[in-house]
C-alpha cells in the first residue's frame, strides 16, 4: 500500500484533496459561537402573582409546585425561589433525557394544580433553561415620547429583527406601557354611596360584546354582534354609575380617566439617557457573527424607518458579544497558523533543508483543514473547546510530519536514491508512528465520553483532536512519503557514501559545541549515558529530587475552573433597600453613573433598572480596548468598588472579566448555608459573611437574600366580618383593586390591547387610605378600618430552597486571586465554626461545577494510562517496558510546575486538559527510542549497544519534534486567555522535561529494567 501511494503521484494528491476540498466546503457552513452547543437538563416554572409576599408565594404556590414536579421522573434536583409578586423553580434532571418532554410533563404537572393556586395567579411559564444563552447584541432606542416608542419597539422593530435569520426572540427592557388610567378619588366615591367594587362591576358589565346569533333572509344570512367596548377614552369617562340608592353619576365625576402608561416596572438608561434596549437572542443554531453582520446590515433600514415615526428618536447598537467571539475565534486560528509557520521553520533551523519545509508546510495544514469536514458532519461548531484541540493536535501533526521526514533524511544520508529512501524511512518508523497515534487516541477517546454537562463540553474537544490525529496517520502514510519520494533531496555538495555515511544531520547532535558532528565516543552525551549505565539509582534520585523541588513551586499556583478573560466590559450589580421605589432606585443608578465617569477607561455605561424587582440595579460597563489601557478590567474594578461603596444604603458587588461558564453562576464563589431554622440558618450565614469579608483577597460578599424592609398587613377581625357578612375573598379583593389596581379589562384600539387599570388615585395611597376603602355588605357600607386592625411588621424576605429545603445563599466575588485559594481560605474559616446538629454549607455555582468537572477530567486522565500502558504493552510485547516509557509522563511534570509558576498560569480546565495531552505526547520521545531497542534486543544485541545506537540515531528526531512542539505552542503561551496559557504552559514545559529527561533518565531505568527482567530469567532456568 505504501508503495502504491509513492508510486502514484496523482492518485495520492487528489485522494489528499478530496479530504481538504470537502473540509474547505465545510468551514464556511459551520457555526461560530463562544462554547459548545450544550444540551443542559433543566426546566424552569416562573409563577407571577402580583402584589404577593414571598411567604404567600412559596406556600401557596412554590411548595405545591415542587410536589408536582416531584413525581417526574429522572428528577435529579430542584431549585427554587420565592421573591415579592412572583417566583420560580428550576428542575434539573439527569443527562440523556429528552427535555422537551420533560417540560411538556412538567406543565401537564402544573396544569392540573392550576385549581389549588391563587386566583389572582397568572398562568404559569415553562420552558427548558440554558443558562448560558445571553443575548448578541443589545440595541438602544432614545426619544421624548417612551410610551409609544416602546410599543414601536415592541411590535415593529422585534418583528424586523426576528426576520433575521439565526434570530429567536427580541427581549425589549425599559420604557413605557400603554395603559387607560381610571385613578379615584375615595372621598368622592364614597359621598356617592358607591364602592371600588362597583366600579369593577360597571366596567365589566359595559365594555364587552356580545355574538347575537344570526339573521336569515332568503337564501342570505348575516352574523349579529352586540357591540359595547368601549372605542374611545372619552366613553369610559362618560360611564353612567347607579348606586343602590339609585343615584347616578359619571365615571369622571369621581376619577381622573387618562390615556397613560403602567407605572414603570423596569427602566433602562445609556450613557446618562433614559432609553428602552432590545436585547437580540440568537436561536440555539444561529450564528453570532452572522447575526450580528445581518442586523448591522439592517440597521440603516431600521434607523430610517424609526425617524419616519419618531423624529427625534435615535438607536444605536451598545453591545455586541460576537465582536469578542470573533476577536477569540480568529485569534486562536491566527495562534495556530503562527504555530504551523513556527514550526516550519524550526525544521528549516534543524535540516537546512528548504524542501523539507515546503512537505511539512504541505502536510500538517491538509490535516488541520480536512479535520472541518468531520467536525461539521459530527454536528460541531467552531468554539473555543474545538480551536482548543486544534491548537493541542498540532503537536502530534508536527512530530509525525518531522519522524518521516527526518528518518528518510538518513536514508538518502546512506545512499538511497529518494524512492527507496521514503519507502525504507517509512517503514522504519512506522511502529514508533502508529504507536505515537494510537496512545494520543486511547488518551482523548476518554474525554470524548466523559459523563455530565462536563463531558458535553469536552465531547467535541476529544473527537476533534481524534479525528486531526487519525487524519494525520492517513496522510502520514500516504502524501508525505509521496512527496518525500518526489520532492525531497539533500541539499549541499554531493560528497563520497563514505563521507555521507559517517555524517549525521547537524539537528541530530547537541554534544560539546560540535554541532553537525557525528557523535565522538567520549561525548558528554556519552558520557553521561555511562554514568546512568553504572549508577541508575543515583541518576533516579536526583532526578525525584528536581521532581518535588518543582512540586514546591505549584503552593505558588492558584487554581480555578474556569480563568477569565479581559472581554473590555465590567458588571456592577447594585441593590436599593429592599421595598424602594423605581424613583429611588433610578436615582441611585444615577449616582452610581457620575462616580463611573471619572474613570477615563470607561466608554459607556448602560443600566437596567428592575430586573426582579425595583431595588435591583444591573450595571455593565464598556472599556476602551486591552491595546488602549494600561490596567487590566480587574484592576479597573478593584479602583472602581472603593467608590461606589461610598453611596449609602447600596449593596455593591462588581464581576470583572468573562469565563466560559460565566453565564451560568451568578458569583465567584457560591457558598449555601443549610439548617431548618431560619433564624439560626441566618446567624450562622451573617457569622460566615464577617468571615469571608475580612480575606483580603475577597473583592465583595453578600447574601443574596436581602434584608427585608417592613410590611404593612391588614388583619381582619372575623367577629365583625361576620357581623357584616363580609367574606375576606371579597374585602381583599376592595383592597387589592384600590391600592395595587384591577387591570381585568382592556381597551381595543388599532387591533391591539391596553389595560384599563382602575385604582386610587397616588395621593390616597397611604396609611390613612383604610378608612376611605369601603366595603359592600348588605348592611350598607363599611370602611375597612372597621373590620380589622392595621400592622407594620418586618416583611419576608426572598426565599431559596434546594431540595425542598429552605437554604441561605453566599455570593462571593474575587479581586486580586483566583478560586482555589480563596475557597481554601473560607473552609479554613468554616472549621472554626461550632456547628449545631443538622447545619452546615456547601459549595455551589462555580465551585459545584469544577469539583465535578476535575472528577470526571482526573478519571479520564487514569483511563488514558491504563489504556496507553495496555497499547504499548501490546505493541512492544513486553509487561515492563511499558513502565519505562511511562516514566516520561511523571517526570514531565516538572517542566510543567516551573513555567505554570514563572508564567502565572492558574490551574485551571485549561491546564487539566493539557496534562491529559501530555500523556499521548510525551511517551512518543520514549517510544521512538525503546520500539526499535527491544526489536535490536530480540536480535541479540547487547541492551547497552542496543539502546546507544538508537538513542543517538534518534536524537535529531526527538530534539526537532519536541522542539517544533513547544515553539508551536509559543503563540498561545502569549494569548491573553487565561485557558490558553495555562494548556502552554503545561504542553511547553512538559515536552521540555520530556526532552531533556528522555537522555538523562531515561537510559538508567531501562538499565534496571533490563538487569530486573536477566534476574528473573536466571531464577526461573
Amino acid at each position: 500500500m505504501l508503495k502504491f501511494f509513492v508510486r502514484r503521484p496523482v492518485t495520492t494528491v487528489m485522494f489528499v484533496l478530496f479530504w481538504v476540498v470537502l473540509g474547505f466546503v465545510s468551514f464556511p457552513k459551520m457555526n461560530i459561537e463562544r462554547t459548545p452547543s450544550v444540551d443542559f437538563p433543566m426546566v424552569t416554572a416562573t409563577f407571577v402573582y402580583p402584589g404577593a409576599a414571598s411567604s404567600e408565594i412559596e406556600s401557596q404556590i412554590i411548595k405545591r409546585a415542587e410536589d408536582a414536579i416531584s413525581e417526574v421522573s429522572e428528577l435529579k434536583k430542584l431549585t427554587s425561589q420565592a421573591f415579592e409578586n412572583g417566583g420560580f423553580v428550576m428542575a434539573e434532571f439527569n443527562l440523556g433525557v429528552d427535555v422537551n418532554d420533560k417540560a411538556t410533563e412538567v406543565k401537564t404537572k402544573l396544569d392540573s394544580l392550576l385549581s389549588e393556586f391563587p386566583d389572582d395567579m397568572e398562568q404559569p411559564i415553562v420552558e427548558k433553561l440554558n443558562p448560558l444563552e445571553e443575548s448578541v447584541i443589545d440595541i438602544a432606542i432614545s426619544g421624548s415620547n417612551l410610551r409609544d416608542l416602546q410599543e414601536y419597539v415592541d411590535d415593529d422593530l422585534s418583528n424586523k429583527i426576528t426576520g433575521i435569520a439565526g434570530v429567536a426572540s427580541v427581549d425589549v427592557f425599559g420604557g413605557e406601557t400603554r395603559a387607560i388610567r381610571i385613578e379615584m378619588n375615595p372621598e368622592l366615591l364614597a359621598a356617592r354611596g358607591a364602592t371600588v367594587m362597583d366600579v369593577v362591576s360597571a366596567l365589566g358589565v359595559h365594555n364587552l360584546n356580545v355574538p347575537g346569533g344570526k339573521i336569515e333572509f332568503g337564501t342570505n344570512s348575516s352574523n349579529v354582534r352586540f357591540v359595547g367596548e368601549f372605542t374611545n377614552v372619552d366613553e369610559i369617562a362618560n360611564l353612567q354609575l347607579t348606586t343602590v340608592e339609585g343615584q347616578r353619576f359619571k365615571l369622571s365625576e369621581i376619577a381622573t380617566i387618562s390615556d397613560a402608561a403602567r407605572d414603570i416596572e423596569n427602566g433602562a438608561r445609556y450613557n446618562g439617557k433614559d432609553v428602552i434596549i432590545a436585547s437580540v437572542v440568537k436561536a440555539s443554531d444561529g450564528n453570532a457573527i452572522n447575526v450580528s453582520r445581518d442586523l448591522r446590515a439592517l440597521m440603516p433600514e431600521m434607523q430610517a424607518d424609526l425617524k419616519s415615526h419618531f423624529p427625534d428618536a435615535t438607536m444605536e447598537i451598545i453591545s455586541d458579544s460576537s465582536v469578542a467571539v470573533a476577536d477569540e475565534t480568529y485569534g486562536t486560528i491566527w495562534g495556530i497558523v503562527l504555530g504551523v509557520i513556527f514550526t516550519v521553520l524550526v525544521l528549516l533551523a534543524f535540516t537546512r533543508n528548504w524542501r523539507s519545509t515546503i512537505i511539512a508546510g504541505v502536510v500538517i495544514p491538509a490535516s488541520l483543514i480536512a479535520g472541518f469536514f468531520f467536525m461539521d458532519a459530527s454536528n460541531f461548531t467552531i468554539n473555543a473547546m474545538t480551536l482548543l484541540a486544534y491548537s493541542s493536535a498540532l503537536g502530534t501533526l508536527v512530530s509525525n510530519a518531522i519522524i518521516l521526514i527526518e528518518s528518510a533524511l538518513q536514508e538518502m544520508r546512506s545512499g538511497k536514491d529518494p524512492e527507496t529512501a521514503a519507502i525504507d524511512g517509512t517503514k522504519k518508523v512506522a511502529v514508533s508512528v502508529l504507536a505515537g497515534v494510537g496512545t494520543n487516541v486511547v488518551v482523548f477517546l476518554p474525554l470524548a465520553f466523559m459523563s455530565g454537562i462536563a463531558g458535553q463540553f469536552m465531547n467535541q474537544f476529544g473527537l476533534t483532536v481524534v479525528y486531526l490525529t487519525l487524519l494525520s496517520l492517513l496522510f502520514s502514510f500516504t502524501l508525505t512519503p509521496m512527496m518525500i519520494a518526489k520532492f525531497l533531496r539533500l541539499t549541499g555538495n554531493k560528497k563520497s557514501k563514505k563521507t555521507q555515511n559517517a555524517k549525521t544531520v547537524r539537528a541530530t547532535v547537541v554534544d560539546d559545541k560540535n554541532v553537525g558532528q557525528p557523535v565522538k565516543k567520549e561525548s558528554r552525551l556519552h558520557r553521561w549515558y555511562n554514568y546512568q549505565h553504572a549508577h541508575p539509582w543515583r541518576v533516579i534520585v536526583m532526578a525525584v529530587v528536581v521532581l518535588f523541588g518543582s512540586a514546591m513551586l505549584m503552593r505558588f499556583v492558584g487554581n480555578e475552573f474556569a480563568p477569565s478573560t479581559d472581554a473590555n466590559e465590567i458588571s456592577i450589580t447594585a441593590r436599593a433597600p429592599m421595598g424602594a421605589t423605581y424613583e429611588k432606585s433610578a436615582d441611585i443608578a444615577k449616582q452610581i453613573e457620575e462616580k463611573l465617569q471619572a474613570f477615563d477607561d470607561v466608554t459607556a455605561v448602560s443600566v437596567k433598572i428592575g430586573d426582579r424587582g425595583l431595588q435591583n440595579i444591573a450595571i455593565k460597563l464598556t472599556l476602551k480596548d486591552v491595546a488602549d489601557r494600561e490596567k487590566s478590567d480587574k484592576e479597573i474594578a478593584r479602583e472602581i468598588m472603593p467608590v461606589l461603596a461610598q453611596i449609602p444604603d447600596v449593596e455593591i458587588q462588581i464581576r470583572a472579566g468573562q469565563a466560559i461558564s460565566s453565564g451560568a453562576v451568578s458569583a465567584d464563589i457560591v457558598l449555601n448555608v443549610y439548617g431548618a431554622d431560619d433564624a439560626k440558618r441566618e446567624a450562622y450565614a451573617n457569622q460566615i459573611l464577617d468571615m469571608i469579608n475580612d480575606i483580603t483577597e475577597v473583592q465583595s460578599a453578600v447574601l443574596a437574600q436581602q434584608k427585608p424592609g417592613n410590611e404593612t398587613r391588614f388583619v381582619p377581625d372575623q367577629d365583625k366580618m361576620n357581623f357584616w357578612g363580609i367574606n375576606n375573598s371579597y374585602a381583599g379583593a376592595t383592597l387589592r383593586t384600590a391600592l395595587y389596581g384591577n387591570d381585568d379589562y382592556k381597551y381595543k384600539e388599532n387591533g391591539e390591547e391596553y389595560p384599563i387599570i382602575l385604582e386610587f388615585a397616588e395621593p390616597f395611597k397611604n396609611m390613612g387610605m383604610f378608612d376611605n376603602v369601603f366595603v359592600n355588605s348588605q348592611k350598607g357600607m363599611v370602611p375597612l378600618s372597621e373590620l380589622g386592625s392595621v400592622q407594620v411588621v418586618p416583611a419576608t424576605p426572598d426565599i431559596s430552597r434546594i431540595d425542598k429545603n429552605r437554604i441561605t445563599e453566599i455570593d462571593v466575588n474575587i479581586g486580586k486571586s483566583t478560586m482555589g485559594p480563596v475557597q481554601k481560605k473560607i473552609e479554613a474559616a468554616l472549621a472554626k465554626i461550632d456547628w449545631e446538629s443538622g447545619y452546615g454549607t456547601e459549595f455551589g455555582g462555580m465551585s459545584e461545577i469544577q469539583g465535578e468537572t476535575t472528577t470526571e477530567i482526573g478519571n479520564a486522565f487514569m483511563l488514558a494510562i491504563i489504556l496507553t500502558y495496555m497499547l504499548l504493552a501490546a505493541i512492544m510485547n513486553s509487561l515492563a517496558h511499558p513502565f519505562t516509557i511511562a516514566t516520561s509522563i511523571v517526570t514531565s511534570f516538572a517542566g510543567v510546575f516551573t513555567l505554570m509558576f514563572l508564567s502565572g498560569a492558574s490551574m485551571n480546565v485549561g491546564a487539566m486538559l493539557a496534562f491529559v495531552m501530555l500523556v499521548g505526547l510525551v511517551v512518543n520521545n520514549n517510544i521512538l527510542v525503546l520500539e526499535p531497542t527491544i526489536g535490536r534486543i530480540a536480535n541479540g544485541e547487547k541492551p547497552y549497544d542496543a539502546l546507544w545506537t538508537e538513542l543517538k540515531d534518534k536524537q535529531g528526531m526527538i530534539l526537532m519534534t519536541s522542539i517544533a512542539v513547544m515553539t508551536g505552542m509559543v503563540p498561545q503561551l502569549w494569548s491573553t486567555d487565561g485557558m490558553k496559557v495555562a494548556m502552554a504552559a503545561v504542553m511547553i514545559g512538559g515536552m521540555f522535561a520530556s526532552m531533556i529527561f528522555t537522555f538523562v533518565l531515561t537510559p538508567a531505568i531501562f538499565f534496571l529494567v533490563e538487569r530486573a527482567r536477566e534476574k528473573l530469567k536466571r531464577k526461573h532456568r
